[in-house]
């Protein structure tokens, strides 16, 4: 069975503990729900809740401090309704009329009351920024085509949400979320009064992430089983991953390594990560 390695269990723990979104799926009852804190040992189960969670690198890129890794989570993640499975897919900001939170799929803060333990937020309308206590900071913005409410743009909103576009370590180092998108509009029936004007389409956009780069220079490119759409229903393959390319843009326009995905059954995922090594990930358990 592969093991996890301490460095890659050290980087999981660190952004679960203190630190996406392929869908507005989430609700305020959801995120009150999610736990404060994690209490991990060091078989990835938690000593309060006793559920479980860890991670696997599936594939990296660069070294020492330039590194970006990609992260298999594994075990009690995407409480917030999200989907995908590495370690920026399950960041969510949303707003509600009486508090804020950043849900991390696996725990969350919820302001005001986090501010006691270190962590700070600011903004408004449609850009926040939240600094964990160990001075990382996640902005979170709409980076979607637009016209679909359910996005905070200071308006009155009962509920609202926003996506992690970037991560800024205390180091100075900035991990970018770029995102795409299927943009659903339908159009309302016309008015009965021809003097009333018509109302607006309704639009919804579902959103996948679909590169992550570093300020060092380093990406990796997503791969689907289907594009974004503009009409109908948003297929279940809009979110599969088929792969992840690994590049540095500094240095070439070919990817230098690869991971690819299959699906064999149902709650089954095999994982060939970039040195050739297949995962079998189940909704519970991760093996070779």
């Amino acid at each position: 069975m592969k093991t996890t390695s301490s460095r890659a269990r050290t980087l999981a723990c660190a952004l679960l503990a203190g630190t996406f979104y392929g869908a507005v799926a989430a609700t305020s009852a959801q995120a009150q729900g999610a736990p404060t804190f994690r209490t991990l040992d060091g078989n990835g189960v938690d000593l309060v809740k006793g559920d479980f969670l860890t991670s696997f690198p599936e594939g990296s890129i660069g070294s020492g401090e330039a590194e970006l890794v990609l992260l298999r989570m594994v075990g009690a993640i995407g409480g917030n309704g999200t989907r995908a499975t590495s370690q920026w897919d399950h960041i969510l900001f949303s707003v509600t009329s009486t508090a804020a939170y950043v849900d991390f799929g696996s725990r969350m803060d919820t302001f005001p009351g986090a501010e006691s333990r270190g962590a700070a937020l600011s903004g408004s309308g449609d850009s926040y920024a939240y600094r964990s206590a160990d001075g990382t900071v996640i902005d979170f913005t709409d980076p979607s085509p637009g016209d679909d409410t359910t996005y905070c743009n200071g308006s009155v909103q009962s509920f609202c949400v926003l996506l992690p576009t970037t991560i800024t370590s205390p180091d100075g180092k900035v991990v970018t979320i770029n995102y795409a998108f299927s943009h659903i509009c339908i159009n309302q029936p016309p008015p009965q009064n021809p003097d009333e004007e018509p109302a607006p389409p309704v639009c919804q956009n579902t959103a996948r992430i679909a590169s992550v780069t570093n300020s060092f220079g380093y990406e990796i490119r997503f791969a689907y089983a289907s594009a974004p759409v503009t009409s109908g229903t948003v297929p279940a393959s809009f979110h599969q991953r088929t792969g992840a390319s690994f590049y540095n843009v500094n240095a070439s326009s070919s990817p230098l390594a690869s991971v690819s995905y299959s699906y064999p059954s149902t709650g089954v995922t095999d994982v060939t990560d970039t040195g050739g090594d297949v995962w079998r990930v189940t909704s519970s358990t991760s093996g070779h």
